[in-house]
C-alpha cells in the first residue's frame, strides 16, 4: 500500500472513532466520516490523473517521431531501396558463338559478373575435358575470333600477352601516319617508324608478309635490345618469321612450323582470324592442354609462355630476351586461376585426381 493510501485510511479510522457507541451500534456513519471518505478519494483520483498526465509527457518527449516499430525495417540513412522481388538487373552471360554452341542454354542468367567468370572458365574446361568446346584438344584450334569481351579467360589471357606487346589502342594510333591500319592486327614492329609494310599486313597473303618479314630482318638488324639479329614480328601477337614458317618459306613452310601445323598456303591471308588460331596453336604448345588437366604446373606453363613471348617475364621475374618486359605473371594469374582443374575432394582416392599423362606431355 502506498503512503498515499494510508493516509486516507488513517484519516476515515479517526473520523470513524469519534462516532457515538450508539451509532455503532446502529451502523450508521456520521455526516464527517461520509465527507471525510468522499474528499479522500477525490483527491486520490486527482493525483493519480495528474501522476498518468506525467508519466505520457515523459514518455512522449523521450521518443523520437522517427523511431520505427520493432517489427518495420530498420531506417538507414542513404541506403538504397530495397528491390522488390525479381527487380535485379540480371547479368546476362552471352551464347558463345565458337562452334554455334551455347554456355547456358537459355542464353542468359542470373548472376554477378564475377559467378559469370567463374561459370563460363568452368564450362570451358569441363567442355575441353570431354573433348569439346573451343579448349578441346581435337578441336585443334578455335574456328574464328574468340570473345574478348572478359568471359573467356583464354581469350583474356591471349589479349593481356598482345597488350604487353604492343597491342595497345593509344599506342597503335602511331600507325595511322604510315597509313598502315591501326587495328591490333596490323601492328608492326616499332609501329611502322623502321620499315611500314605497303598494306595492312591483316590484308597480306602469306608470301606477301613472308616477303615484309625478310625486308623487315634487314631493316632492323642491330636495332633490337638484346640481340644483333633483326626482328620480323607482325599482327597482334608479334608473330615471327621463324615460327610462323620454320626455316622454310610461305610456298613451302617447314615442317611443324605453325603454318605447317595449320595448313596455311601461300594466297591464305593473314587475317584476324588466321592471327587467333596461331596465337591458340602457340599457347598450346606452351602446355596449355596440360595446364588446364592438371599435367603441368602454373609456372612451368608460364615460363613456356615467356619462351614465346619476348615482352613476358619468367615466373621468377627474368626477362628471357632481355628486351623489355611488360607482362609479369602476376598479371595473368586471375587467368591462371580461371583456367585450372576444379579441384575437388573425394575420400576414397589415395592417389592424386590429376589425370594420367599423354606419352607425349612431360610433367615440369
Amino acid at each position: 500500500m502506498d503512503l498515499l493510501s494510508k493516509r486516507i485510511v488513517e484519516q476515515v479510522r479517526q473520523k470513524a472513532q469519534a462516532r457515538s457507541a450508539e451509532q455503532i451500534a446502529k451502523g450508521v456513519m456520521s455526516k464527517d466520516t461520509k465527507q471525510a471518505i468522499s474528499e479522500s478519494t477525490a483527491t486520490m483520483n486527482r493525483m493519480r490523473e495528474a501522476m498518468q498526465d506525467v508519466v505520457a509527457k515523459t514518455i512522449s518527449e523521450r521518443t523520437p517521431d522517427n523511431i520505427p516499430s520493432r517489427i518495420s525495417e530498420p531506417v538507414i540513412e542513404g541506403a538504397p531501396e530495397k528491390p522488390e522481388k525479381g527487380s535485379r538487373e540480371p547479368y546476362e552471360l552471352e551464347v558463345d558463338t565458337i562452334g554455334n554452341e551455347a554456355l547456358d542454354s537459355s542464353g542468359k542468367t542470373e548472376m554477378s559478373k564475377e559467378e559469370a567468370d567463374y561459370e563460363t572458365g568452368k564450362k570451358l574446361r569441363e567442355e575441353a575435358l570431354k573433348g569439346k568446346g573451343i579448349m578441346a584438344p581435337t578441336d585443334g584450334v578455335a574456328d574464328g575470333v574468340q570473345p574478348t569481351d572478359g568471359k573467356d579467360p583464354t581469350q583474356d589471357l591471349l589479349d593481356r600477352i598482345a597488350f604487353g606487346e604492343g597491342a595497345d589502342p593509344a599506342k597503335l594510333v602511331a600507325q595511322e601516319k604510315h597509313g598502315i591500319g591501326t587495328t591490333q592486327y596490323d601492328m608492326v614492329y616499332n609501329y611502322g617508324d623502321t620499315l611500314a609494310p605497303s598494306k595492312p599486313v591483316s590484308e597480306m597473303t602469306m608470301k606477301e608478309l613472308y616477303d615484309f618479314q625478310t625486308d623487315l630482318i634487314n631493316a632492323t638488324k642491330g636495332t633490337v635490345p638484346g640481340t644483333n639479329l633483326g626482328t620480323s614480328a607482325v599482327g597482334k601477337y608479334q608473330v615471327i618469321r621463324k615460327s610462323l614458317f620454320g626455316s622454310g618459306t610461305a610456298d613451302k613452310p617447314a615442317k611443324n612450323s605453325w603454318a605447317d601445323k595449320l595448313n596455311l598456303k601461300a594466297d591464305t591471308v593473314y587475317t584476324p582470324e588466321i592471327q587467333e588460331k596461331i596465337a591458340m596453336l602457340a599457347l598450346k604448345e606452351a602446355g596449355y592442354e596440360s595446364f588446364i588437366r592438371g599435367g603441368k604446373t602454373e609456372k612451368a606453363f608460364h615460363d613456356k609462355i615467356a619462351n614465346i613471348w619476348a615482352s613476358v617475364a619468367k615466373a621468377s621475374g627474368k626477362d628471357t630476351y632481355g628486351q623489355g618486359v611488360h607482362t609479369l605473371k602476376a598479371d595473368l594469374d586471375p587467368m591462371y586461376e580461371l583456367l585450372k582443374p576444379v579441384k575437388t575432394e573425394n575420400t576414397n582416392r589415395t592417389t592424386s585426381p590429376r589425370p594420367m599423362l599423354r606419352p607425349d606431355e612431360e610433367e615440369e
